[in-house]
């Protein structure tokens, strides 16, 4: 098991410029309507994704989940839970996680 540790560290050790996170709008690489992200769905391939809006939108507050979770109408537990979980996947590089691939995806466009 993951030692789950202070979240705001685990964030910043994450291979993420995060200067250039403001810079990207997730729903130009989504392959899915953002109508059905934005519900409390949990299917795989919409989890994928809100939790990438979450870990953008977590990192591009200044690392205050209580306010993401508020802007998006959520439990803040919920909230945290869903960066904790998105952390573990690509801590491990498991590349059998959509999770994981879909932060893949995105970190080539950070580094442009």
């Amino acid at each position: 098991m993951i030692k789950r540790g202070n979240l705001k560290r685990r964030v910043l050790a994450l291979d993420i410029p995060h200067e250039k996170v403001g810079n990207i709008n997730i729903w130009e690489h989504c392959d899915q309507p953002r109508e059905k992200v934005e519900t409390k769905d949990r299917k795989r391939e919409y989890l994928k994704w809100r939790s990438m809006r979450n870990l953008i939108a977590y990192i591009h507050s200044g690392y205050n989940g209580r306010e993401c979770a508020r802007m998006f109408g959520i439990d803040p537990v919920t909230f945290i839970h869903s960066i904790h979980s998105t952390c573990d996947c690509i801590e491990v590089k498991d590349k059998s996680s959509d999770v994981y691939l879909t932060y893949l995806q995105l970190t080539d466009e950070f580094s442009n």
